[in-house]
């Protein structure tokens, strides 16, 4: 698909990964629409000078969110032909630490309210020439982590989601891509985690990168982007031999530990 005919209705537009994302689209003539909970963090960060993009603020976690969006895009004919599902969230705790209510939050941003939103879409989606959905994943999606374990399970969850849905609608128009990426520069990553990627040497990414992978990917056939090295082949070998990555993270723990 040709950037300058995507029509996307992307999630976490105010995020450090979905802002590049929405730049991006934008500077190559694609129409956005980008939600947040944040109206005011859209406002700052894009203006009123696009007439490309649409700024809508909206909880998706909520079915009335969702049901709002829906409506929204139905009225205005919007003929959305790609969704970024590039919401989420994360926290670094021992399991043991972690609340019960940021084990659900976790849970409901990562895996519930992308697998929903992207119900509602499907309809319209069904309805475009071509169309394409993008799940924004993480090296955690393959690789389990300490400190990220209910992170890793939700990540699992939208691998899962993702390979099962693109088989389920291989005979459609609907193409479902996941792009994994491992470290990356943004707020949602902590000091600490910061400063454990730096003690561990762990290589990070800035969001204008992943952001760029992000479009590769809608304008790809190739439907499983792994980001980074060593990481892509981590992922691969943990399938296959996971005591191999078991052993070369437990050489790391003391280290984690420290941080949690």
């Amino acid at each position: 698909m040709k950037l300058n005919e995507v029509r996307a209705l992307l999630t976490g537009a105010s995020g450090g990964i979905g802002s590049e994302v929405c730049k991006q689209l934008l500077d190559n003539q694609a129409t956005v629409y980008a939600i947040s909970r944040d109206k005011q963090k859209l406002e700052a960060l894009f203006g009123n000078t696009n007439n490309s993009l649409s700024k809508i603020e909206a909880d998706i976690s909520t079915q009335s969110g969702r049901s709002e969006i829906a409506n929204m895009l139905n009225t205005s004919n919007a003929n959305v032909n790609v969704l970024i599902n590039c919401a989420g969230s994360n926290q670094f705790s021992s399991i043991s630490d972690i609340s019960e209510l940021d084990v659900i939050q976790q849970v409901n941003a990562n895996l519930v309210t992308p697998i929903l939103l992207t119900k509602s879409l499907l309809p319209m989606l069904a309805k475009q020439d071509k169309a394409k959905i993008i799940n924004v994943g993480s090296s955690f999606d393959s690789i389990g982590f300490p400190g990220f374990s209910v992170y890793s399970a939700t990540k699992f969850g939208l691998r899962g989601f993702s390979e099962s849905l693109r088989r389920e609608l291989s005979d459609t128009n609907i193409e479902i891509g996941m792009v994994s990426p491992r470290a990356t520069n943004t707020e949602m990553n902590g000091s600490k985690v910061q400063q454990m990627n730096t003690e561990l040497k762990v290589k990070t990414d800035s969001a204008d990168q992943v952001a760029k992978i992000i479009l590769q990917s809608i304008e790809s056939s190739n439907l499983e982007k792994y980001i980074g090295w060593p990481e892509k082949l981590f992922a691969r070998v943990n399938r296959i031999f996971p005591s191999i990555v078991d052993g070369a993270i437990s050489k790391q723990l003391s280290v984690i530990k420290q941080y949690f």
